[in-house]
């Protein structure tokens, strides 16, 4: 099965590069917390641009494709308390990000494949597979196929 027109509609390169594992413990700062530069470049990649936007790791789920039933309702929506406000954190990101495109003046490429749901499933389930999680990937491959 071909899912990669889920993923991009920009697939000609050159492509931006990821790195894979960016979080603070992988940014070196001085006293003033001026950067100093980025370690840990062993996970980085180049992929488009689709493939790189992602909510902050304290905003990220588990794609209700794959994660486990009971944990939604009939509507699908989530049942957990916590699950719930970070779809709503998730919204307001999104704005945020919006906003900023916006003042800037840039397009909304950021904005737009942070709202695509399916496409961040999709992207979110990769991840999880490359880290060797289980999940339901049948049911992903089916909703998008």
């Amino acid at each position: 099965m071909d899912l990669s027109h889920e993923i991009s509609t920009r697939d000609h390169g050159p492509f931006p590069l990821c790195h894979g594992d960016f979080g603070h413990n992988n940014i070196v700062v001085d006293d003033e917390y001026r950067v100093l530069g980025v370690i840990d470049w062993e996970s980085a990649f180049a992929a488009p641009w689709e493939v790189l936007a992602d909510f902050p790791l304290t905003l990220s789920t588990i794609p209700p494709a794959i994660d486990a039933p009971w944990n939604y309702d009939e509507a699908g929506n989530p049942k957990d308390e916590e699950t719930i406000q970070r779809y709503a954190d998730r919204k307001a990101y999104l704005a945020a990000v919006r906003e900023q495109e916006i003042k800037k003046g840039i397009d909304n490429s950021l904005s737009a494949a942070l709202a695509d749901s399916k496409r961040e499933q999709l992207i979110r389930a990769m991840r999880i597979y490359e880290n060797g999680k289980a999940g339901f990937y049948s049911k992903l491959v089916e909703k998008f196929w």
